[in-house]
């Protein structure tokens, strides 16, 4: 049902659809490779592009099947439930979009080798922002460069006749002077976009070079007058940034304490109907806002960046406390921070610490901690000491932290192996599985707010063996918080194996040679080998590593 309404979607987008160079080159590459990736910038058409091939092969009678994550694609390969060399998948940003996301990357990683095999019996479609292509962890994931396409290249980006047949498409029954469409066909940036945005914008061809020259503030603009004119439209634009880009009537019901804070942020009764709030997003649709289904999203990650960045301008303490935590960590920054390339990222004043601190408190014991120990704004000074000055007041909170927690994302732990070249502390984390939040602040190197909490367990005499701190410790490499633990507390630490792992392997997968000799004056063997577990989703064999050398051995 979803697949259907998603395809009924692209059919609808594709009505418009203009061939260019660059399609009629991913068709061609698509024909010999099984894997092609189409990049470009924000708004450069690769959706659209591959969209419109995947839907020629549909009307061949291929299976077409639209994917979100890499899981749903072996899913399918275990299930069985596709046709060989007659199935495409299409799958966007894989592995992130305003940066390389750590979690769709390791799970990319993780299931590699699996979608090698499968690749040789099924076709799949990736669109890819340029600048995820340039992060250096993304070539091992894209290593083999003749399967892209970059739209940013001067062999495909759109020449100027391509561009005037684009907007005339969209655009038949405008008129313009030479001078007006020459100023307008020069346009680099969004171009695809812009020309469907402007078609349903139904303003005057007045607007419309202003429009393409400076998007981001007309639409700035736009968002601000229905802020002071128009409050239920805004408020269908409110929803979507704080219900995450995804929006249902049904939601409603689920959390509507959010849906009253987006009335109440909006100057709407709280008695307001939810009918009013669809009413008026279906007023947007191609606009600012797609529906799929019953479900209504931003129209593109363009509106939804400049929206988003607008509401956390304007609302930065709600922003903090009702936004989804995936989005402020991948969003919301403190100006105190290095500058981040992303123009869209929302900075705060320290001001807002004191909000970030209240949540972080609060969703650092929940189930999604992951996405505060990954979220930047952890490594600020002033933030972990104030988090410290909280947890000091709130032992109960404190004692959350040694609590395991399964990871939602990790799917067949069990396959890694410490001998991967580019075995990475989320992949670590991955194999245990079921970590706590403490364990995940001493893996990744939160080491001040660490070492605070661990005191304070102790003094509660909370047995941190159990937790497996131990195994976190020999990761991190951190000799201060080796030196926490009593010499009997070391030695039944060695003697335990979690996941087959020895502690001292993980020492050395991880480089820590001054912990390394620490752990050998209580007289670990070097030259033991431990059997570790499969390497790859696809490997059927046993493998060990040799801990002086890291040498591979098979079974």
């Amino acid at each position: 049902m979803f697949d259907r309404d998603i395809l009924e979607n692209w059919q609808r987008e594709d009505d418009l659809f203009v061939l260019t160079k660059a399609t009629r080159n991913i068709e061609y590459l698509i024909k010999s490779q099984n894997l092609v990736i189409v990049a470009g910038h924000s708004g450069s058409g690769k959706s659209a592009i591959i969209q419109h091939i995947a839907l020629k092969y549909k009307r061949n009678g291929w299976l077409v099947k639209p994917v979100d994550t890499i899981e749903e694609i072996k899913e399918v390969y275990v299930s069985g439930k596709f046709t060989e060399n007659n199935t495409v998948f299409v799958f966007h940003d894989p592995i992130g979009k305003e940066s390389l996301n750590e979690f769709l990357y390791t799970s990319w990683k993780k299931y590699e080798e699996t979608l090698r095999y499968f690749l040789r019996k099924v076709k799949l479609l990736l669109t890819c922002r340029t600048w995820i292509l340039s992060d250096k962890k993304a070539k091992g994931c894209f290593e083999e460069v003749e399967n892209i396409i970059n739209l940013d290249d001067a062999e495909n980006k759109l020449s100027y006749e391509e561009k005037w047949q684009m907007f005339k498409t969209h655009l038949p029954n405008a008129e313009f002077i030479e001078g007006k469409l020459t100023e307008i066909l020069k346009t680099e940036k969004y171009f695809p976009l812009l020309c469907k945005l402007f078609a349903r914008k139904k303003q005057s061809v007045e607007d419309c070079i202003n429009f393409f020259k400076e998007p981001i503030q007309v639409v700035i603009n736009e968002i601000e007058i229905w802020k002071e004119k128009d409050p239920e439209k805004y408020c269908g634009l409110v929803c979507l940034v704080l219900f995450n880009n995804d929006f249902c009537l049904t939601d409603i019901a689920k959390n509507n304490e959010l849906f009253k804070k987006c009335l109440n942020i909006c100057g709407l009764p709280d008695f307001t109907s939810p009918a009013t709030v669809r009413t008026n997003l279906e007023l947007l649709e191609g606009y600012f806002v797609k529906k799929i289904g019953d479900t209504y999203h931003f129209y593109h990650d363009f509106v939804m960046e400049v929206t988003t960045f607008v509401f956390g301008k304007d609302y930065p303490a709600d922003t903090i406390k009702y936004a989804d935590i995936g989005f402020l960590k991948r969003r919301v920054r403190l100006e105190s921070q290095n500058k981040f390339y992303d123009s869209f990222v929302i900075e705060l004043s320290d001001t807002y610490i004191y909000h970030l601190v209240d949540r972080f408190l609060n969703e650092i014991v929940g189930d999604r901690f992951m996405e505060v120990i990954f979220n930047p704004c952890l490594r600020n000074e002033i933030l972990t000491n104030l988090l410290i000055e909280q947890f000091r007041s709130n032992k109960q909170k404190l004692n959350m932290l040694v609590q395991n927690t399964e990871l939602k994302y990790t799917e067949d732990t069990e396959r890694a192996g410490l001998e991967k070249h580019d075995f990475s502390k989320l992949d670590f984390v991955n194999m245990i599985g079921n970590i706590s939040p403490l364990f995940a602040l001493v893996v990744f190197c939160h080491d001040k707010l660490a070492l605070f909490c661990l005191k304070e367990l102790q003094d509660m005499n909370i047995h941190l063996q159990k937790a497996n701190i131990f195994l976190a410790v020999c990761c991190n490499g951190s000799i201060d918080m080796f030196n926490m633990f009593s010499k009997q507390e070391v030695y039944r630490s060695l003697k335990e194996k979690s996941l087959n792992l020895s502690k001292e392997h993980v020492v050395s997968a991880f480089h820590n040679h001054e912990l390394l000799n620490q752990l050998i004056t209580f007289g670990i063997d070097v030259n033991t080998k431990t059997c570790l577990l499969y390497t790859s989703d696809a490997a059927d064999d046993m493998q060990c590593v040799d801990l002086g050398g890291r040498r591979i051995i098979k079974k």
